[in-house]
């Protein structure tokens, strides 16, 4: 057990640092090695064999088809300019093949690359012209060991024409995957950044945008209000919505809205503002107002503690902090105690016995950066997390039984590449190979 939990640790410290073995790159290798293989059954042995298709095969492979196909036909008009100019210069240049003529071919070979590339503007392909000047320079090089200008060109393009088909047949063949499209992965936001303030890398951007553009039903899970998610996701656009405020509360960053809020009911909520205004203490309340996240602050002038952990905060443009008393019509979500941490585990233990906590979750939290400060917030009793997921499986399932997998973290954030550990765990726990859909 011990060597397996180290294999673990060691994977989740090289998990980003080592690039994976791309499709492309394995494509690129099939494709190479049957083109060598198509030379070799066409009679062509080590030293005569061409590799025009090879090499063809190799800058034709593309990450998708499209892109395969577009730079497949951009191959074939360059080589095509690039062998007709070829033959006319290979014409031309064997009057030129004595040594004491050799400069002068060298001024008509530069004088045809500017010729090649010139046509493929005036044929509106400039995407060929690099190509085309290349094929050209190719053929005319060796031009006085040339015996067959004609058969040599028709050669070189005959590589080029295997070389491009069999990356585009290779790139079209796909390895059945299997996805897993009846179960939805829920993901920590704190397992995929240092804190939950800070911006996700691109690389976790992409990642997620590929597995929600590949129909993978992923949640986030945000312990805060639904400020972070919007500024994370705006370029993402998920499928399915988040899980905010620790469980209380599904926002559909899609919609800009909340689906669902497990609010504190009005006689429990007044209940726990009084004890907290009878202990003297601060304290800050969120609430869902007009579909806006309001959070307001009560008590004193703010304690140097509830300034570190706020200052974070109030530049986000989808929070309204207020320092007046809450909306009669707010509807209130949680409350939340900043302080030293012995204060805050000292009043935890207090809040046990001296208010029905029957009707309330009380979670202790430290703050991230902030090893002498925690927090301490209040919930309804049923805002639970659990609770939450099955409303995620009623919004995304509309009827449908769909299976939760939850792919957390168990001792959190450590390394800078655990965001893409997690990812990767999703990714293989959603896409197996495999012949359906299931």
């Amino acid at each position: 057990m011990f060597c397996y939990m180290d294999l673990k640790d060691f994977n989740r410290r090289v998990q980003g640092n080592i690039p994976r073995l791309g499709k492309r790159i394995i494509k690129t290798a099939v494709a190479v090695y049957i083109c060598l293989v198509i030379n070799y059954l066409r009679g062509f042995g080590a030293e005569t064999m061409s590799t025009d298709a090879a090499i063809t095969a190799l800058i034709c492979m593309q990450n998708t088809v499209d892109a395969t196909k577009q730079n497949a036909f951009f191959r074939l008009m360059g080589t095509l300019v690039g062998a007709v100019w070829g033959l006319v210069f290979m014409l031309l240049l064997y009057s030129f093949h004595s040594s004491h003529h050799i400069l002068l071919s060298y001024v008509l070979i530069s004088l045809g690359v500017m010729i090649v590339i010139y046509t493929t503007v005036l044929i509106k392909k400039p995407e060929s012209s690099s190509l085309a000047a290349i094929v050209f320079i190719c053929m005319l090089i060796p031009f006085s060991i040339v015996d067959s200008p004609a058969m040599y060109a028709i050669k070189r393009f005959d590589g080029v024409l295997i070389g491009t088909l069999v990356s585009f047949l290779v790139n079209q063949f796909r390895l059945p995957m299997k996805q897993d499209i009846k179960s939805v992965f829920f993901v920590k936001i704190r397992d995929l950044g240092q804190d939950s303030y800070s911006r996700l890398s691109p690389s976790v951007i992409y990642q997620l945008q590929s597995l929600f553009s590949r129909g993978a039903k992923v949640c986030l899970i945000s312990d805060h209000a639904p400020a972070y998610v919007a500024m994370q996701l705006s370029s993402i656009n998920p499928t399915v919505p988040q899980i905010v405020m620790d469980g209380a509360a599904i926002y559909s960053s899609a919609d800009d809205r909340y689906l669902w809020k497990q609010t504190i009911p009005d006689g429990n909520d007044k209940l726990v503002r009084q004890y907290l205004d009878s202990e003297g203490l601060n304290y800050f309340i969120a609430t869902v107002h007009r579909n806006k996240t309001c959070l307001f602050h009560c008590g004193k002038d703010y304690t140097p503690e509830e300034k570190k952990v706020y200052d974070k905060l109030k530049s986000s443009p989808y929070r309204h902090y207020l320092q007046e008393e809450v909306f009669d019509e707010a509807e209130v979500v949680s409350f939340k105690i900043v302080g030293k941490t012995e204060d805050i585990t000292a009043l935890e233990k207090k809040l046990y016995s001296d208010i029905p906590v029957e009707r309330f979750r009380i979670v202790r939290r430290k703050e991230r950066d902030e090893n002498d400060i925690s927090s301490l917030y209040i919930f309804d009793a049923d805002a639970t997390l659990d609770y939450a997921k099955t409303k995620i499986i009623e919004f995304v399932g509309k009827g449908t039984p769909l299976t939760p997998v939850d792919v957390f973290l168990s001792d959190g954030y450590r390394y800078r590449n655990d965001a893409l550990h997690v990812l990767s765990l999703v990714e293989h726990k959603f896409e197996k190979p495999g012949f359906s859909r299931n």
